[in-house]
């Protein structure tokens, strides 16, 4: 109560592969009421695809600590989409109540594994047995012959390196 923000500082890093950390960018103690909408700066640095990043904030306020979290981005190019496979049904003008794809994966330890799924209408996401997403459908609705909408899941924990997958 009776606290207002005067201004804030706002940080970016991007989080490696092998757990390592590289800040980015950050704003510097700014001069600024502002808490919603704040812009990444448009000279600032290029975030990459398929990646991991952390952001943090402050605000000038007395006693105020760090708040954190992260996100990842999505496949931004049109390139980064080239060894990506459509789970689809064979025969367009039928109803598929299943798809089912089989992979193996090679040996050795999976550091990070993510699935873009594309999911129009109801229908669930499963891995070697398991549930991934927890809902029924993406719940995104679009024009699908125009732009299709998709969710990003985190399927490491449901993979095994150097054996059969089934998604």
């Amino acid at each position: 109560r009776g606290v207002v923000t005067a201004g804030y500082e706002l940080e970016i890093s991007r989080i490696h592969a092998n757990g390592s950390i590289e800040r980015l960018w950050g704003s510097g103690p700014g001069n600024s009421n502002q808490t919603q909408f704040v812009p990444y700066p448009v000279d600032g640095p290029v975030l990459v695809s398929n990646s991991d990043y952390s952001w943090k904030v402050r605000s000038s306020s007395p006693d105020s600590e760090w708040s954190e979290s992260q996100f990842s981005t999505g496949l931004l190019q049109q390139s980064d989409w080239a060894k990506s496979e459509w789970i689809q049904k064979a025969n367009e003008s039928s109803y598929a109540s299943q798809m089912r794809k089989e992979f193996t994966l090679p040996a050795g330890t999976i550091s990070r594994a993510r699935a873009f799924v594309a999911l129009p209408g109801a229908g669930h996401v499963w891995i070697n047995g398991q549930k991934v997403d927890g809902r029924a459908g993406t719940r995104s609705r679009s024009q699908y012959d125009v732009r299709t909408l998709y969710h990003t899941y985190d399927i490491q924990q449901y993979l095994q390196p150097d054996g059969q997958n089934t998604i």
